[in-house]
């Protein structure tokens, strides 16, 4: 006699060839989109990372600045030479008396301010106004007679209302590096200081000042991730690879480096990257508010391509002459007849905060979408090539 099996999980059918395939493309597919998410996640974490030390890396470069006492100048006794001196002549005071006459010298353009332009122009009549560029590099190479330091900041000096060469105090890339290098660290950020007017100075005096003074400055800080493509050269005295913190303080890389265009060049190598500041020509209110701030804002044609690539990078750090921040969090992507994104997409970005009406046309209707800057101001945004970890201002008062 034949008997059937009662078991019910014995009787049961199997998967097919057709299922177990289509579990896998399923599994793949899901697999797939889980990976894509890894990198964001990564990106993510490491911003929120960089955040949190870039703002220990900023307190830790306003210490250094405002600490730096300095020390005497052995050719003129009791003279000190540092960034904090008490006659004014070096540092923070010299630097303040030098923008001082450049900020008097263009004050009937820029309203009592100094537009980075003016600021960053290496042909500045009182010289090494802008601490930075060739002649900061320059000066800062011949206070050590040696060749020019790149990178290096140079501060300037003055003695009998007088710029005096090769007495300024210079801070190398090697100063700058956060966390300082040790035998059991290594430096991850640079820092970088860029200064301006605490104030707009009185113009109407029908005369300038005449005597040294020191006058307030803001400082604006910059901190930056050290290039990730830093190729470390071979020592020939000790026969093995240099360490980062050697090879910086020996010229042989830089922290940051960039290529001939002014574009980082992610290895440290090239020239120290300068500073870009496109100029604002219109701003926007976004998504058709009927007030508040003018969150959209598009960039003049005479831009050059590299400096609007610099500040139209999502994260982007955008600072005017008065201190105040704005961060880039989007490009614009709103359409209608009130905002004509389609002739200027290529030179607009969505920032937070706004634009303060200060520096904008008087608007003729509470609902009118967008202003042209005032004719009679110019609006630079300065920003960095790299989006920097984090970006503070401080006051220093001479």
């Amino acid at each position: 006699m034949l008997l059937r099996s009662s078991n019910p999980a014995k009787s049961g059918k199997a998967f097919t060839l057709v299922e177990v395939l289509l579990g896998i493309i399923i599994l793949a597919v899901g697999l797939l989109g889980l990976a894509s998410v890894f990198p964001l996640v990564v990106r993510q974490q490491r911003e929120a990372q960089d955040t949190v030390v870039g703002v220990s890396a900023a307190r830790a470069a306003e210490s250094f600045l405002t600490q730096h006492q300095g020390y005497f100048d052995i050719t003129a006794p009791n003279d000190m030479i540092g960034l904090n001196t008490p006659s004014g002549k070096n540092g923070w005071g010299a630097l303040s008396w030098a923008m001082y006459k450049t900020a008097w010298a263009k004050r009937a353009e820029d309203f009592g301010h100094i537009r980075w332009s003016t600021l960053f122009n290496e042909n500045n009549p009182d010289g090494q106004t802008a601490i930075y560029g060739s002649n900061a590099e320059i000066a800062a190479g011949a206070l050590e007679s040696a060749p020019p330091i790149r990178g290096a900041m140079y501060f300037p000096r003055y003695s009998n209302n007088a710029l005096v060469p090769n007495k300024g105090v210079a801070i190398k890339p090697y100063d700058r590096l956060i966390p300082m290098p040790s035998a059991n660290t290594k430096p991850i950020f640079v820092w970088d200081v860029v200064p301006m007017l605490a104030t707009p100075i009185d113009i109407s005096p029908t005369s300038q000042i005449t005597t040294q003074t020191t006058f307030p400055l803001r400082v604006t800080v910059f901190v930056r991730r050290i290039d990730q493509g830093i190729r470390l050269p071979y020592d020939q005295n000790t026969k093995t690879t240099m360490t980062l913190a050697d090879a910086i303080s020996q010229g042989k890389v830089l922290p940051l480096g960039s290529d001939a265009d002014g574009m980082p060049s992610q290895n440290g190598l090239g020239a120290y990257p300068e500073y870009f500041y496109p100029t604002v020509q219109t701003a926007y209110r976004r998504y058709g508010a009927e007030s508040g701030p003018f969150n959209v804002i598009h960039f003049k044609e005479a831009a050059s391509a590299k400096s609007l690539a610099a500040a139209r990078q999502v994260g982007q750090q955008l600072v005017d002459t008065e201190g105040n921040i704005y961060t880039v969090v989007a490009l614009p992507d709103e359409t209608g007849t009130d905002i004509p994104y389609s002739n200027v997409l290529d030179r607009a970005v969505v920032i937070e905060p706004g634009i303060p009406t200060g520096y904008l046309q008087s608007t003729t209707s509470k609902n009118e979408n967008k202003s042209d800057v005032r004719t009679s101001r110019e609006l630079e945004l300065l920003c960095t090539p790299q989006v920097p970890a984090y970006v503070s201002t401080f006051l220093v008062r001479p």
